[in-house]
């Protein structure tokens, strides 16, 4: 009798565990026209909502649900914004689901079928911030980050085929010791951003890091 309590608490918990799957994307974030929190996620969904500039993050629920299409990983309400000191012209956040309870070990959810084709071999959704200066009039911009990767031959594979894609102009490679990146910049706006995203999108390489510099 007692063995058959142990088996069904640890199946349980198995199963709550299981039903909760951790959701974490960084991108870009907008501002919401009906000025609700909208995401992919279901009505309610508790999210962390970090920014990714200073640090700052709120607690937040989607009170809209809807596929987002677009480039945007969350659409925010402006008082949102104001709570963690979002800059309106690159606005990076970190989405994470968030759980008050965390008595149980969540799973990460899979990845998204377009970062699949890279995911083995690029590190997705990580970000840097570098160089950022406290003074407004500095001019930053977006690069995008594939790597980095031992194999040389790769990265110059794939260098090709973003410029065959994007241009020679904004995509080139570098390298330390045995450590190589492919690069895509500069970005100079988030219309730009969102046209490249697309591109990339089509041919299954979204799975970059973002850098603002």
């Amino acid at each position: 009798m007692f063995k058959k309590k142990i088996i069904f608490i640890f199946l349980f918990l198995a199963s709550c565990a299981s039903n909760f799957q951790i959701y974490e994307k960084t991108g870009f974030s907008e501002i919401s026209f009906n000025n609700k929190i909208t995401s992919n996620l279901k009505i309610g969904q508790l999210l962390k909502v970090t920014n990714i500039e200073n640090g700052k993050s709120v607690l937040v629920k989607v009170e809209d649900q809807k596929k987002i299409t677009s480039a945007r990983v969350i659409y925010l309400s402006k008082n949102i914004y104001k709570k963690i000191n979002l800059d309106e012209k690159f606005p990076l956040v970190r989405v994470e689901t968030f759980r008050e309870n965390k008595k149980f070990t969540a799973k990460k959810a899979k990845t998204y079928d377009e970062e699949r084709y890279v995911k083995n071999k690029i590190n997705t959704n990580k970000v840097e911030v570098l160089s950022l200066s406290d003074n407004k009039k500095t001019k930053k911009n977006i690069y995008l980050k594939y790597g980095d990767f031992y194999s040389e031959y790769y990265a110059t594979g794939l260098m090709k085929m973003l410029r065959l894609r994007l241009g020679d102009k904004i995509v080139y490679k570098s390298s330390k010791k045995n450590s190589h990146y492919v690069y895509i910049g500069p970005i100079s706006s988030l219309k730009n951003y969102d046209k490249i995203h697309l591109k990339l999108k089509q041919i299954g390489l979204a799975g970059y890091d973002i850098i603002i510099k």
